[in-house]
C-alpha cells in the first residue's frame, strides 16, 4: 500500500522556515525522523501540530494531509 503525506490541504499554500533552510513541513519531517518518529502514525502525529502551530504564527493556515488505503487517524 502507498501513504501520501501532503505539506497542506488542497486550498492551502505550503509556507517555508527561512531561517532553517526549508519549508515549513519538511523541517518537521525531519526533524520527526532525528526524534526517533518511524511509523507514519508517529510522524503525522509530530508534524501536523508543529506545522499548524507554526502557521498559526505566520498568521497562516496550513494543514498536513496523511492519505492511504490502510492510514486511520
Amino acid at each position: 500500500p502507498i501513504t501520501v503525506i501532503t505539506a497542506s490541504s488542497g486550498d492551502e499554500i505550503a509556507g517555508s522556515l527561512d531561517e532553517h533552510g526549508h519549508g515549513m513541513f519538511t523541517y518537521y519531517f525531519l526533524k520527526g525522523l532525528f526524534a526517533g518518529k518511524r511509523t507514519t502514525r508517529e510522524l503525522i502525529e509530530f508534524i501536523k501540530p508543529n506545522v499548524q502551530d507554526e502557521a498559526r504564527r505566520q498568521n497562516r493556515v496550513q494543514t498536513p494531509m496523511v492519505f492511504g488505503r490502510d492510514v486511520s487517524f
